[in-house]
Parts: structure tokens; sequence; C-alpha cells
């Protein structure tokens, strides 16, 4: 939530107040409404949803296991679904406000107050992206953000990567956190993207996921240019074979501007 506050001594001069309420909300919404690189980022790499509501609770069910073969006249097997794990997630106010005063006003600096209106947005918009950077990137179970703890555990109380996520129905163990390094070919990405077709769900099938996004911190240059060079030559990178890259173009690659990788830690998580 965010609040504007023009201030004034009296009401004789409503007109002019409002006047430049109007101008001042005028470019808060022009500006909220254009697309700019937070909202591309933001866009691109998470799932953004309204809400009305206090929280949400986010959860599944486990899958029918396969049909069986039954000799004539013989009985289905009975079978039944289950929940999965659950999540609350609560939701959490945000808030930021600015003062036009009078003198303002007087001393004509209107242009200032357009200035201050249109990065009030620009702050609003930065703010979501880091937010959810945070939430992303950080390793654990829970992570900080403008001086608060939040919690980032998934439905089986892990946090979003983990080497041990649990099964809901006894399955074995998966691990959505690969340490090794991008490298300098296509193999990497091939390894992960079967990691991704073989993840399974709680009743042990495979999901078939297709990963299709890399995101990178906006501070590692070497490691987008060998990422363009994989996902977009018709080769593999760096050999004067003639085999094709099987990753060209099966890949979406964001550079997040708001995420800054310390030094030694590149490497890939799913």
């Amino acid at each position: 939530m965010a609040g504007v506050v023009f201030s004034k001594l009296s009401g004789k001069n409503d007109s002019l107040y409002k006047a430049v309420e109007g101008v001042l909300t005028e470019i808060i919404t022009d500006v909220d409404t254009g697309k700019t690189d937070d909202d591309k980022v933001l866009e691109a790499v998470f799932n953004v949803k309204k809400s009305n509501k206090f929280g949400e609770r986010v959860g599944g069910m486990t899958e029918f296991s396969n049909f069986a073969p039954v000799n004539e006249g013989g009985v289905a097997q009975l079978d039944e679904l289950q929940e999965g794990y659950a999540k609350l997630v609560v939701h959490t106010q945000f808030m930021k406000s600015f003062n036009t005063t009078r003198q303002m006003v007087k001393d004509g600096e209107i242009d200032t107050m357009k200035i201050a209106a249109a990065n009030f947005v620009k702050a609003y918009k930065r703010s979501k992206l880091e937010f959810a950077t945070q939430f992303l990137t950080t390793e654990g179970t829970t992570f900080t953000f403008g001086g608060q703890t939040f919690d980032k555990t998934t439905g089986d109380g892990k946090g979003l990567f983990a080497t041990d996520h649990t099964s809901k129905t006894g399955g074995a163990d998966q691990s959505n956190v690969y340490t090794n390094e991008l490298g300098n070919d296509s193999q990497m990405l091939m390894r992960l993207a079967n990691l991704g077709r073989n993840f399974k769900n709680d009743s042990g099938h495979s999901m078939g996921y297709v990963f299709d996004t890399i995101m990178l911190p906006g501070n590692v240059w070497d490691m987008e240019d060998t990422a363009r060079k994989i996902i977009l030559s018709s080769n593999i990178v760096g050999s004067a074979n003639n085999d094709i890259n099987t990753q060209k173009n099966k890949w979406n690659l964001i550079v997040n501007h708001r995420w800054e990788a310390a030094s030694g830690t590149k490497q890939t998580k799913s």
C-alpha cells in the first residue's frame, strides 16, 4: 500500500492543491501502467497473482496409480487420492509515503514533485523485484528484507531449494539443488533438462517438467556471454565439429539486474 500526503495550512487553496494532486496522481498512474525492466524480469520469472484475502492456501493432491489388468469379471482395484503437502501463504503489507508541502507549491517546485511522483512508483516496482529475488536466490528456510525475516519453506518444511525434499507418500527424497558450474558447452543444460523431465510427484510418477528459463545475476558478464553462445549457436560452442547444438532456442535467458552474485558462486539451481 502506498500513500501521498498533500499538506496545507488552510482551506483557501483547495483548487490549487487539487490541481497538483490530479497531476501527480496521473503521473503515478502512468508510470505504474508502463512496463519497466523490473516488471519484465518479475513477470518472466515469477508467477504473480492478485488477492483480496489475508492469505492463500497452496497445495495439491496425489495422483491415481496406473490402471491394472484384471481377468474377465474381475473387480477393479480400489484407488483413492490424498492431500499432498500444503502451505498457507500469509500476505504482508508494504507501505511508503512522501510529502508535498504548500511551500513547494508556492516556490513553483511542480517539476520536482513530478519527478518525486515518478520515482515513487519506480521504488514500488524495484521493491517487488528485490523482494522476490531475495526469496528465490537466498539459501535456507528464511530470508531478510527491509529488516524483517520472512519464511521461505515449502509444504514439506524444507527450504525452497533443498537436497532432501520428502514425499508425502513415503517415496525417495529428491533434490532441486545442483552445484555444478555451467561449463562452456551444452552438456550441463542438457543434464538439467533431463533432471526436470524425471522429477517425480508424491505418487512416484515422472512429471515431465520442461525447464526453459535461465536467470543470471546482473554482474556475471562472462557467464552471460557463455550462456548466450550455448543457447543461440547452431553448432557446439567452441568446437570445429559439425555436431548440432542440442540446446539451441530451448532456453530463455533472463539477466536479473537486482541480483548480484558473490565471487566464486557461479553454480546452478533448478
